[in-house]
């Protein structure tokens, strides 16, 4: 939203670090102003950050509020400030809080835009009734063309073998269980798992003592490029069913927008997805291979189609080429608020 030239405050919950940072931890230009908030009451904290944000955003005299929570966008409708609510789930499997502020902005006449980030739910709202008189916008999410590769990164994977990378959480639903028995089975090639808790790590490690697979643990995200681009070939295992969200808990396999995918396109690499409707979503049938969720054969058919260098190019450019303009962080900004 900042470099679309708008003057953007963020306002976020307290977290220790300092301004600089947070902005150093993603490797984001310093164009906006974070303000932290501090809570006092836990029981109530998200109520409590909702009250003290959006007080101060009208002591500052905005245009707008934007937020993934009903609460705040309630709020702004009782102090008469325009906003959006850009929803990432589905509010009915929210806490009562949730569900009663999103009844009361649904019909209100400050409400801007409703966004969501996936086609399908759109739909599940559409079928639950809960449309507001604006309408809902689907507004994908997106990625950005790192410029600032990092090349010292330690590598421990074989020059000559093929070099197949996974980023991302390793809960429930992300299929690590999928990637570690590719490796089990295609020994002339690497596996690299890019992301996780200690907890998670520990956990697969357990299953497992493969030469050819390694776990990088958590990268902070200014850093995850880095590591994409020392891959030949990117895996997107998710599964048709139980993919956790963020802590692991819920399922969110019928609306989720794959974000892992849309940054895979923007790096520049092959890439080998599940066939599922989310993830058809975001790639065109020409810019990736697509196997069976739960289906290792499959996984494995594809990596081993991928390992002809010439036609793993190829495939790397469609992918490329695929991501445009309609994927970047901007493109949804720009649904967001204009």
């Amino acid at each position: 939203m900042s470099e679309l030239g708008h003057e953007v405050t963020l306002y976020i919950r307290y977290q220790g670090s300092s301004i600089q940072e947070i902005f150093n931890f993603y490797g984001i230009e310093q164009r906006f102003t974070i303000i932290p908030i501090t809570s006092y009451l836990p029981k109530i904290d998200r109520i409590e950050h909702a009250l003290k944000s959006v007080f101060n955003a009208r002591k500052g005299k905005v245009d707008l509020i934007v937020s993934r929570s009903a609460i705040p966008s309630a709020l702004a409708e009782v102090l008469n400030i325009k906003f959006v609510f850009d929803a990432h789930g589905p509010v009915w499997e929210k806490n009562i809080v949730e569900q009663l502020c999103f009844k009361k902005i649904i019909g209100s006449k400050n409400i801007k835009k409703m966004t969501v980030n996936s086609s399908a739910l759109k739909q599940l709202y559409i079928n639950k009734g809960l449309v507001p008189e604006c309408g809902i916008l689907v507004a994908n999410n997106g990625a950005v063309i790192s410029q600032d590769v990092k090349s010292d990164i330690i590598w421990p994977g074989r020059q000559d073998a093929l070099q197949v990378g996974y980023t991302g959480h390793l809960y429930q639903g992300r299929g690590v269980d999928i990637v570690l028995k590719c490796a089990e089975v295609l020994s002339c090639c690497d596996f690299h798992l890019i992301g996780g808790t200690d907890d998670d790590i520990d956990y697969w490690k357990s299953g497992t003592d493969l030469p050819n697979v390694f776990f990088h643990g958590f990268v902070r995200p200014s850093e995850v490029a880095s590591y994409r681009q020392h891959c030949d070939l990117l895996l997107a295992p998710y599964q048709s069913s139980g993919v956790s969200m963020a802590g692991g808990s819920g399922d969110q396999s019928a609306y989720m927008n794959p974000i892992k995918v849309i940054e895979y396109m923007s790096s520049g690499k092959a890439i080998i997805a599940s066939d599922i409707p989310a993830v058809r979503e975001v790639i065109p049938p020409d810019a990736a291979l697509f196997a069976v969720p739960h289906d290792y054969n499959s996984w494995v058919s594809c990596i081993e189609r991928m390992m002809e260098s010439s036609f793993r190019e190829s495939m790397a450019k469609r992918s490329s080429l695929n991501f445009d303009d309609s994927y970047t962080w901007q493109s949804r900004a720009k649904k967001l608020i204009h």
